[in-house]
């Protein structure tokens, strides 16, 4: 009897081990996705700036030939 909870107790140990572990390593693959996902952002949002420019600067000329023929 006391063998098998001397066993029991040795694998429960072990279990939470490889449960600590592995929530480790779930954490540093959701920190890595989290920085990714930031630098990702920060790009789109540059794009999004850059294609906001490009049509604004693409209007332009429209809205100079508008305004002379006014």
């Amino acid at each position: 009897m006391i063998r098998q909870q001397e066993y029991l107790l040795n694998r429960q140990e072990e279990l939470m081990q490889a449960v600590m572990r592995r929530n480790r390593e779930l954490v540093t693959t959701m920190n890595e996705c989290l920085r990714e996902n930031h630098k990702l952002r920060k790009e789109l949002d540059g794009y999004k700036r850059g294609r906001l420019w490009t049509l604004i600067a693409s209007m332009l000329p429209t809205m100079e030939m508008r305004f002379r023929d006014e």
